[in-house]
C-alpha cells in the first residue's frame, strides 16, 4: 500500500514519462513543414528531464534516508537549470560531447530561449539566440555522425522540373528562404536521418539518467518501483532500434 507520499511520486513519475514520450515523438516528425513540432518537443524534453532529475535526488536522497521523503532538499532555488541538476545528481556528460550540447541546449531553452519569439515580436533586447537556429546547428553536427545513402535519384532533373512548374517559398530553421526546388530537395533527403539521430541521442541522454534510477533501486527496495514507469529506456534497444522507432508513448 502506497503512502501519500509514494502516491504522489508515482504520480510525478508517470507524468515524467508522458512528457518524454511525447517529446521525442515530436521531435522524430518534427522538420521545416511541421516547425512546430520542434517546440514542442524542446518543451516536453527540457521538462521531462528536468523532472527526471529532480527524482532522481529525490530518490537519491530517500535511499541515504533510510527510505524518507526529503523535508530540507530545496529544488526551487536550482529551478529549470539542467546542468545545475546534472551535477548536483552526479550524473555530467562528457564535456564537449553532443549529449552535453544536447543538454545546454535544453537548459537555455527552459530558462530563456522559450520566450524568444514572444519577446523578438515585442522588440525587447534579447540576449539569447532563436531556439529554432541553435537546434540547426546541433542537428547538423549530429547529420555529420550519420552514415547517410544517397535516396534521391535524378535529383537535379526532379529540381528543374519542379522549379518550372510550381514556385517555392520556404524558410528553413535558421530563417533563410529556400525558393529553388534543389535546396528544398536537399533538405528533405536529409530529414529523416536528422529525425532518427536527434532521437537516438536524446533518448541516450535519457537512458543515462534513468540508468542512475535503476542504480539507486538496487542500492535499497522502496515504493514506488520508478524504474517500471521508465521500461522504454532500458539497455535493450539497440541504436537501429532506437531509429526506427516511432511511438516514443508504447513499449512495441
Amino acid at each position: 500500500m502506497f503512502t501519500d507520499k509514494e502516491r504522489v511520486l508515482a504520480n510525478e513519475a508517470s507524468l515524467t514519462a508522458s512528457l518524454l514520450g511525447n517529446g521525442l515523438n515530436a521531435l522524430r516528425k518534427a522538420d521545416i513543414y511541421n516547425k512546430g513540432l520542434y517546440y514542442q518537443a524542446f518543451f516536453s524534453l527540457s521538462i521531462g528531464i528536468e523532472r527526471l532529475l529532480k527524482i532522481i535526488l529525490i530518490t537519491q536522497y530517500r535511499c541515504a534516508h533510510e527510505g524518507d521523503f526529503p523535508v530540507d532538499l530545496d529544488l526551487k532555488k536550482i529551478g529549470h537549470d539542467l546542468n545545475k541538476l546534472c551535477q548536483r545528481a552526479g550524473v555530467p556528460f562528457e564535456e564537449g560531447s553532443l549529449h552535453e550540447r544536447i543538454v545546454s541546449f535544453l537548459n537555455e531553452f527552459a530558462v530563456k530561449s522559450r520566450y524568444y519569439n514572444i519577446d523578438s515580436m515585442l522588440d525587447k533586447k534579447i540576449q539569447y539566440y532563436d531556439p529554432l537556429c541553435q537546434w540547426a546547428l546541433i542537428a547538423q553536427d549530429i547529420l555529420g555522425t550519420t552514415k547517410r545513402r544517397r535516396t534521391m535519384g535524378n535529383k537535379r532533373e526532379l529540381a528543374a522540373m519542379m522549379d518550372s512548374i510550381s514556385v517555392i517559398r520556404f524558410h528553413d530553421l535558421q530563417g533563410n528562404e529556400i525558393n529553388q526546388a534543389m535546396g528544398l530537395l536537399d533538405k528533405l533527403e536529409n530529414r529523416t536521418a536528422v529525425q532518427q539521430y536527434s532521437v537516438q541521442y536524446m533518448f541516450e541522454i535519457i537512458r543515462k539518467l534513468v540508468a542512475e534510477v535503476r542504480r539507486l533501486e538496487r542500492v535499497r527496495y522502496m515504493m514506488p518501483v520508478l524504474t517500471e514507469f521508465f521500461t522504454l529506456y532500458g539497455p535493450g534497444l539497440t541504436p537501429s532500434e532506437i531509429r526506427k522507432k516511432r511511438d516514443w508513448l508504447r513499449l512495441y
